[in-house]
């Protein structure tokens, strides 16, 4: 189903899932998570045109869109948890910073 991007350590069932938003545990797919040696931060962002990755310690990232899905991700080269926030780029050129829900780990499993 991914077309122009890769997801690591997302299976194509689970992208079909998260998609139809009825993946029984999003927390396993979106936020960050460390993949071989480094880290892959995805979000969900289906009314936002483009989405900026913006790290505490680093520069800032645009992320990869899925062509359909509203799905981001980048990539960051530590694989440590950073603190960040995401730029989103809504239409009509609206902008706007928020936190991302994901970037926290869950308190209950």
């Amino acid at each position: 189903m991914p077309d122009e991007i890769s997801y690591p350590g997302m299976t194509a069932g689970d992208l079909k899932a998260l998609l139809e938003l009825r993946h029984h545990d999003p927390h396993a797919l979106l936020g960050p998570h460390p993949f071989d040696h480094r880290l892959v931060v995805r979000a969900l962002r289906p009314d936002a045109d483009d989405v900026v990755l913006l790290p505490d310690h680093d520069e800032p990232r645009p992320m990869h869109r899925h062509a359909r899905a509203g799905l981001f991700e980048a990539e960051l080269a530590n694989r440590d948890r950073p603190g960040y926030r995401l730029e989103l780029h809504l239409a009509g050129g609206e902008t706007r910073t928020i936190h991302d829900p994901y970037a926290f780990a869950p308190s209950f499993r």
